[in-house]
Order: C-alpha cells, then structure tokens, then sequence
C-alpha cells in the first residue's frame, strides 16, 4: 500500500465520520423541515381533492342527466296536488277536534281538581297566614304559594297537582269563594279579609 492509498482511505473515514457527526445535528433539523412542509402541503391537497375534485364530480354528475331523489319527489308532486292537500286538510281538522276535546277535558281536569283537593289545601293555607296576621299570598304556575314578609317572600304551602296553564279558570272558582283575585303573568295574587274589604 502506497502513501495515496492510504491518504484517501484515511479521508474516506474522516468523511464518513464528520458526516455521521454533521447527520445527527442536522437530522433533527431535517425532520422539522419536512413536517413543516408536509403541515403546509396536506391541507392543500385536502381542498384540491375533496373541494375541487368534488365539485367536479357533482357537475359531471349533472351534465350527465342523472336525476336526484329530490326531484323525483318534487315531478311527483306536481302530478297530484289536490291529493295532497285533501288529506292534510282533514289532518288539520281532526287535531284542531282534538285540541278542542283536550281543552275541554284539561279544564274539566282542573275544576274536579279544586274541588276535591285545591279548595281544602287553599283553606289550610289561608288559616295558617291568618294566624300570622297576613291577608294576601301569591300562587305561582307550579302550584309554590308563599306570602311576602319583611326579609323577602317565604314559602307556605304547595299545591300539588295544581293547574298552572289553567290559572284562569282556577282564579275563577276562588273569586266564587269569596276571594279576591288577580292574574300577574306566572302568579295568582289572592288577598281576603281587611285587603278585601279595601278593595
């Protein structure tokens, strides 16, 4: 082995070793690069796919004379519309029937209720503030009847079962008892006693 030999293999391994050194600083370096690229590139590629490409499809799709769901329903339609509407109207007329009977049996409901149950518990309620010296209370929409005092309203009784849609009927059976009665949005104020004859 000549002294050339030797100096090339001895550069070849420096070579290889400062580029294994120079490697593993820089792979990290190079790595960044490519996800940052990559980072950059996907979302591109997503919109050129599924948005262009996809439109692309659609319009093919269309210039192709394929008809859609949509207007097959809607050349249906166009050939019986008085079909349509006859029974639709009549499905109309049958739940307005319906709400009407409902109605009618919501406030028969809520009669029956006052009478078996709302007029004893309004009579327990209307001792208990007596004897405390208060004339007036408030019934709110979920059937909670509470009085006002000096710190703030407090809670006397509920109503359990108690009408809230139908407080003006209700307010109207407790007028037939001798109550006075006012409607305020989700309230029933009622006052009896000294309040009532002021009024």
């Amino acid at each position: 082995m000549n002294i050339k030999q030797i100096e090339t293999l001895a550069a070849i391994f420096l070579g290889c070793a400062l580029g294994s050194i120079i490697l593993q600083f820089a792979a990290p370096i190079l790595l960044a690069i490519l996800v940052s690229g990559a980072s950059l590139t996907v979302p591109f590629l997503i919109y050129h796919l599924f948005v262009r490409k996809g439109w692309r499809i659609r319009l093919e799709r269309e210039k192709d004379g394929s008809v859609t769901q949509k207007e097959e329903e809607i050349e249906s339609t166009w050939d019986k519309p008085e079909e349509t509407n006859r029974p639709k109207a009549s499905e109309q007329n049958h739940v307005n029937e319906q709400e009407e009977n409902d109605s009618e049996s919501e406030e028969e409901a809520a009669m029956l209720w006052y009478n078996e149950t709302g007029r004893s518990r309004l009579d327990e309620i209307v001792q208990k503030l007596n004897s405390r010296g208060v004339t007036r209370c408030w019934i709110r929409s979920d059937g909670i009847c509470s009085y006002r005092t000096a710190k703030g309203f407090r809670r006397i009784g509920i109503f359990y079962g108690y009408p809230g849609k139908l407080s003006a009927l209700i307010a109207g059976l407790m007028r037939e008892d001798g109550l006075t009665v006012m409607e305020q949005k989700r309230y029933l104020r009622l006052s009896w006693g000294r309040e009532e004859e002021a009024a």
